[in-house]
This record gives structure tokens, sequence and C-alpha cells, in this order.
């Protein structure tokens, strides 16, 4: 059954070359998973992300690098000064966006619980070309480092779990690990951004980093802090290469960039 399955997605794989790269890592990581192998693959890479405009304009960016005695590798989580050198590359991207996705606890005292947040720029939503189905989505001034009290997205699922589905919760306030978040829209039903796992709450990512590690901490200074994944929405004429080629010229436009490392496109 295995095999065949393998084979199915064989087959998609040459009718959607794009994802390549990418479903070649999944295969290498989960072969080990047994039946869970193709469904993983399939979900995450053979099925266009829920909600997300044009996604084939969409891209991840992962950093190739280049250590003497251990090789070659590929980090798919980067720095915050990365992120500002993918934004300054205009030329090939329209928009780029950060986030991580993380495990927070709601509210306070024996109702607490815990769910999973991604921690977003404020250009999340805009990249992936993402409405709302309530209310607005992220926006960049949303986005403020040192902020405590601050607006979030819920997921459609969260919003009908935990705060009853109805229009009367925008406006909502509600403890979110360090944060105060007010929900000021929902995301359409089956949005997770991009990646496979259900996501609760979007929330701004300057705000969650300096309530977490702290407002004057180096990560905003450092490349070695990797703890962003990147994507950008390609500009019309511009191909995943040719995006991957300007957004590398950008990274190294840094004067602290290492020379051996380039920024490659590896899909969704």
């Amino acid at each position: 059954m295995l095999g065949q399955e393998l084979r199915l997605a064989c087959r998609r794989i040459v009718r959607a070359p794009r994802f390549a790269l990418a479903v070649v890592g999944t295969l290498g990581i989960g072969l080990g998973a047994g039946a869970t192998l193709f469904g993983l693959v399939d979900d995450l890479l053979l099925r266009p992300p829920s909600g997300i405009t044009d996604p084939d304009r969409v891209a991840r960016f992962v950093l190739h690098e280049g250590a003497r005695g251990f090789g070659q590798f590929t980090s798919q989580s980067l720095s915050w000064v990365d992120y500002e050198a993918l934004t300054r590359a205009t030329g090939a991207l329209s928009g780029a966006a950060g986030w991580i996705t993380t495990r927070e606890s709601l509210g306070r005292g024996p109702e607490a619980h815990r769910i999973t947040i991604t921690a977003a720029t404020g250009s999340f939503f805009r990249v992936l070309g993402v409405d709302p189905v309530l209310g607005r989505v992220l926006e960049d001034q949303d986005d403020q480092r040192g902020a405590r009290a601050v607006p979030c997205v819920g997921s459609y699922d969260f919003w009908r779990r935990e705060l009853g589905g109805g229009r009367d919760a925008l406006g909502r306030t509600f403890q979110v690990g360090a944060l105060s978040c007010t929900l000021v829209g929902v995301a359409p039903a089956g949005f997770t951004g991009l990646q496979l796992g259900a996501v609760d709450l979007w929330v701004p990512v300057q705000a969650w980093a300096s309530a977490t590690w702290g407002d004057d901490s180096e990560l905003w200074t450092t490349d070695r802090s990797h703890w962003l994944r990147l994507a950008g929405r390609l500009r019309p004429g511009v191909s995943p290469a040719q995006a991957g080629s300007q957004v590398t010229a950008a990274y190294r436009e840094r004067s602290f960039a290492p020379r051996h490392r380039d920024v490659d496109n590896a899909g969704r």
C-alpha cells in the first residue's frame, strides 16, 4: 500500500515540479512514518494552501550554508535581520513576511489552557493574500516592538470553539501568554498559513518576541539567532530561481553576512 502511495505521489510531483525540492525533503524525513507519509506529502505540498490567493506566487525561503568540516546544510529558520534583508529584495518580491508558530497559555488561573499561536509580521496576511471572514487581519501598524496590548486574528475554529462564533466576539480581550490580545478578525475556515498543523490565533511577532525575550534582546540585531520562517510573494514575471538570486544578493549586501550563504526558494 505504501509503495503504491509513493508511486502516486511521485507522479503528482512530476505534474507539480515546483514542489519537487520540498517534497524530497519531506520524504527523507518521513520514511519511518509508515502510512502517514503520503498524507503529509499530499496535504502539505500537493494541494494549494487553503485561503491563499495565487499560492503559486508565494515562495518560502531557506538558507543554504556551508561549514568547513561539516559540508552543506539547509536551515528553514532565519533571523530577524534576514527578514529585513528579504524586505529589501523589492525587485523580486512585492512583499515579505515572517512568522513563528508556538504554544502559549490562553487565559489565567484554573481555566487556562494551551493553544497554538502563530506570531507573524504585520505583512503576513497581505503577502498571502488572505481576507478575513469577519473583521480585519493584522496590518503593519499592529506589529510594534514592546507592546503588551495587541490586536489578534482568530482561526475559524478558534472563533467558534472559544468565542461562540458570533459577531460580538470582535473586540473581546483575553490573555495569551504575556500579551493582552483583542480580537480584530477571523481567518477563513481551513486557513493555517504555510504549515500543516492547525493554528488557533495570530498575534504580532514583534510584540510577542519582545514579551518573550525582552525588548532589548540581541535577536533584533544578530544573524546568529535563527527563529523565523520567511516567505515572500513573487512579482509577476519573476521566477523562483530569479527570486532566490535577488534575495541572496540583498542578503549579501549586509556588511557582516558570510559570503558562503545562499538564500533559496523551497516552495511552500
